[in-house]
């Protein structure tokens, strides 16, 4: 699956199907009732060479962003 990352370094946005999970991930349930994925996951950055961790809910739905 491909996501949607942001490159703090650069500020530039970027999708990618390579990364990994660090760690587990969870299913967390919000006070509405709304499902959220808690976890991070890693990704090489294509604009400034290094590998960042992003923190899976700060991550923008792929399904969103491809105006699905």
């Amino acid at each position: 699956m491909e996501l949607y990352f942001v490159c703090p370094v650069t500020g530039q946005g970027y999708t990618s199907e390579n990364w990994r999970i660090v760690g587990e991930l969870q299913v967390r349930e919000d006070i509405k009732g709304g499902r959220i994925l808690v976890g991070t996951v890693e990704a090489e950055c294509p604009h400034c060479g290094a590998t960042h961790a992003y923190a899976t809910e700060e991550l923008a739905c792929p399904l969103s962003r491809a105006g699905m």
